[in-house]
């Protein structure tokens, strides 16, 4: 979007996402931009199933609507999601909070980058996950 339409039009994309992001989400969830492009959710005592299921209708969501980002400009868009889950952590013989974060994050990292490799526009879960 950047590279095509300017980061002005980037800009209301993040915008729109972020707003579906927050009516989506439950008042015990978390989000917020982690950088970038990418945004990091929180859903605490949530199974992956329903993890899943909530962001796959999200990501649906976000792929039929498109984005008005002038006057006479609509885009559609996609996001490409990568879920972890506190089950899929290596065990970590520093068991700092700050490395438990990290290694977290590490895991929906690598799910992300799949998604995106594996054809963009899904969610894909961890390796490491029943």
């Amino acid at each position: 979007v950047n590279d095509t339409y300017g980061h002005a039009a980037g800009d209301i994309v993040l915008q729109q996402i972020a707003k579906s992001l927050n009516e989506r989400i439950r008042i015990t969830d978390s989000a917020g931009r982690y950088g970038g492009e990418e945004f990091l959710l929180i859903f605490p005592k949530t199974n992956i199933t329903e993890v899943k299921d909530l962001l796959e209708s999200l990501r649906q969501s976000i792929q039929i609507t498109p984005v008005k980002i002038n006057s006479n400009t609509l885009i559609k868009t996609s996001v490409s999601i990568g879920i972890a889950s506190t089950e899929n952590l290596h065990p970590l013989t520093d068991k700092k909070p700050y490395n438990l974060v990290q290694n977290f994050i590490s895991e929906a990292d690598i799910a992300l980058y799949r998604a995106k490799e594996t054809g963009r526009n899904k969610v894909v879960i961890a390796a490491n996950i029943q």
